[in-house]
């Protein structure tokens, strides 16, 4: 009885990440543009991929309200409940550029 609980302990211990993958977004800009960023939340890490193998890596932080990508010169504000987004880029002197995005959960093609 004892080897079985402790075999059920370490299963429990060791297999938390099973279930950890990685969630894609899938953007869109007025103008019908697409964007795709992903985050783990294990490794806290956020991508936007920009086209083929070129991505832009971010610190991720999550709350229960917002997805928060930041890096030193863009950063992604994303509302959990209505996928608004906020892409905030900037510029030479400084100051920041903000554009309007829509994101939703991006679901697997193949």
């Amino acid at each position: 009885m004892k080897k079985l609980l402790s075999i059920l302990v370490l299963s429990l211990l060791f297999g938390g990440n099973v279930y950890a993958e990685e969630t894609f977004l899938s953007c869109r800009h007025e103008t019908g543009s697409t964007i795709v960023l992903s985050f783990d939340n294990e490794t806290k890490l956020g991508k936007e991929y920009i086209g083929g193998d070129t991505q832009i890596t971010y610190d991720l932080v999550l709350s229960e309200a917002n997805i928060f990508f930041v890096s030193n010169t863009r950063s992604w504000n994303i509302d959990r409940f209505s996928g608004a987004a906020n892409l905030n880029n900037k510029n030479a002197d400084n100051s920041w550029r903000t554009v309007r995005w829509f994101c939703k959960k991006a679901e697997k093609k193949f």
